[in-house]
This record gives C-alpha cells, sequence and structure tokens, in this order.
C-alpha cells in the first residue's frame, strides 16, 4: 500500500453586491456552579452572501468601564443557513460582577475588525 496525501483549500468566490445582514437576538446567561459562565445567542443572517468574522465578548460595568471577557475567531454562518446559534465561554476576571452591569456582544470582520457587522448588550440583573 501507498498512501496518498492531498490537501484541499475551499474558495469561495462572490459575485455581485453584497446585500448580507447579520444581528444578534435571544441573549442569555448560563452560570455553573463554578464560578464559571456561558453567555448564549443566536446570530441571524440575511442577505445573499456568507459572513465570517469574530465575536468579542465585554462586560460593561455599572460605572461605564469595559472589560473583555469572551471572544471567538473565524466564526462563520454560510449561506444558505439563516440561524446558528453560539455558546460562549466567560471569563472570571477581577472587577467583573455578573449580578450587575452587562455583557456586550460584537460581530466584527475586516484585517482591522474595526467593520461591525452586529452588536447587542444583555442587562444583567
Amino acid at each position: 500500500l501507498v498512501a496518498v496525501f492531498g490537501i484541499s483549500i475551499p474558495v469561495i468566490i462572490r459575485t455581485g453586491d453584497n446585500t448580507t445582514g447579520i444581528t444578534i437576538s435571544d441573549l442569555s446567561l448560563e452560570k455553573t456552579d463554578k464560578n464559571e459562565a456561558t453567555i448564549k445567542f443566536n446570530c441571524n443572517r440575511s442577505g445573499n452572501m456568507s459572513a465570517y468574522g469574530d465575536f468579542t465578548v465585554n462586560y460593561i460595568s455599572p460605572e461605564g468601564k469595559t472589560i473583555k471577557v469572551g471572544s471567538a475567531n473565524g466564526m462563520a454562518i454560510y449561506a444558505p443557513i439563516t440561524k446558528r446559534i453560539f455558546n460562549l465561554p466567560i471569563t472570571p476576571l477581577p472587577g467583573v460582577d455578573l449580578q450587575k452591569g452587562s455583557l456586550q456582544v460584537v460581530y466584527s470582520y475586516g484585517s482591522t475588525k474595526d467593520e461591525k457587522m452586529a452588536k447587542e448588550n444583555l442587562v444583567l440583573r
């Protein structure tokens, strides 16, 4: 037997105007017994093309201080799928109180990650 190895690289060709839109909905926070938490949300895609980008989860204190508590890079919602459910772990950091303040989920794309496709807040109580 002789093994033959190969590599395949997926290529997506886009033509026409991009009408893709992303929204984030149904945010919820799920806590475990070990002082760990996960934020769960739906990412909804509309339009004619797939979406590819990064998620960032920020904790915003009642005083307005922002601390990054989670992220996921290289997340895609491929056409024709219109909804994808995400569960991102929250990193427990000093100064983060998941009883008050808010969590902000941002979906961004591009080489500088400055282009924001979607942003949504979850008020903590």
